[in-house]
């Protein structure tokens, strides 16, 4: 715990136990300009604090853990009191699309507004969002333009747009809507950082996206074959420099920042797996699978009619103003993939077959 005496500026860390708010409350520990305090549902949780409490060595006596529920209001105000930056990471990200589209429209957008009331009444100077990369792009979009940027935004309208771009894509339209309309006297600096698909080493054992994904390849419980989509992919080790840099530079605010190293198929993430780690006895798929099996399951199953739909699509999105604003250097997608996958290994999520 921090001493009471320690003037150095709060920032608090929504959902410091996940995959990114770890690696953010790292980053932020070993930068030492700031006393780091980080959201949990429950400070008593093993299983959610012990890794933390591992990865962050003796850092981790620095944290402040407090518990908070994003949808309850009492709770994150009591969390964010006294802060003057958030970094507001934790919010949902899920393959399989729900049957009821609010349940993840809900959580995104009421605990965006609920954390940054919070931040207004507190007296917060600065806040970067998390946000995603389907805000900025639709990967059926008839009208993409040749390069995205930060300037274009998904089109919540259009019928066939997913649960998850949606939410995510109302949730920061809320966010920048809530900090248009504040009086000048309250106004909070807000900036949102629109990651792709984050992949890289993960620090606790938790059941998170991209680790699904990457544990299907190691796994080789693609049967069927690999879908020929396409993804944006980021470091998670980016991204949190990307939040960090956010609050500490006065030219960031007002920005979004599209964060992505790369477009990289779905098959090509195989073939990196495979050259990787096939001659340690992993079976990992590189072939792919039927569009017309595909496209007949997507009769009965919401995510096969979204993969049918990006069939063979990929976009263009551009990463300048993030590398010329933050300084972001991207690291190559070979590596981050194969650390994520060693540190699957090592937190037991995946078979270890190393010698």
């Amino acid at each position: 715990m921090v001493e009471s005496g320690d003037s150095r500026p709060i920032v608090t860390v929504t959902g410091i136990s996940g995959y990114v708010g770890s690696h953010v409350a790292l980053r932020l520990l070993k930068d030492g300009s700031y006393r780091v305090r980080g959201t949990v549902r429950n400070k008593n949780n093993a299983e959610k604090i012990d890794p933390l409490r591992l990865a962050f060595g003796e850092l981790f006596g620095q944290v402040e853990l407090v518990e908070a529920d994003l949808l309850d209001a009492a709770s994150m105000q009591r969390a964010i009191d006294g802060s003057t930056y958030v970094i507001h990471v934790a919010s949902p990200f899920v393959i399989e699309a729900p049957k009821d589209p609010m349940v993840l429209i809900r959580p995104a957008v009421e605990g965006t507004k609920s954390v940054l009331q919070a931040c207004k009444k507190a007296g917060v100077r600065r806040v970067s969002l998390t946000s995603s990369c389907v805000a900025i792009y639709e990967m059926n979009d008839a009208d993409a333009p040749d390069v995205f940027d930060e300037s274009h935004w998904s089109n919540v309208d259009k019928p066939r747009i997913g649960a998850y771009e949606k939410s995510k894509t109302l949730a920061e339209m809320a966010a920048w809507s809530f900090i248009e309309d504040l009086p000048d006297d309250d106004k909070i600096e807000l900036t949102t950082v629109n990651p792709g698909l984050i992949v890289g080493p993960t620090m606790v054992p938790g059941d998170f996206t991209s680790g699904r994904i990457l544990s299907m390849f190691m796994n080789n419980q693609l049967p069927g074959g690999i879908p020929r989509i396409a993804m944006s992919i980021v470091d998670v080790r980016e991204v949190a420099e990307a939040h960090v840099q956010c609050i500490k530079r006065d030219e960031a605010q007002g920005k979004r920042f599209a964060l992505v190293s790369r477009m990289l198929w779905m098959q090509e993430i195989g073939r990196t797996l495979h050259g990787q780690f096939a001659h340690m006895g992993y079976s990992i798929p590189t072939g792919l699978a039927s569009y017309c099996l595909v496209r007949t399951i997507g009769c009965c199953r919401a995510d096969a009619r979204n993969i049918a739909a990006n069939w063979g699509k990929e976009v263009n999105v551009s990463n300048k103003r993030s590398k010329e604003v933050l300084g972001i250097n991207y690291r190559p997608t070979e590596d981050s993939l194969r650390e994520m996958a060693e540190s699957l290994m090592d937190k037991g999520i995946i078979r270890d077959r190393r010698p």
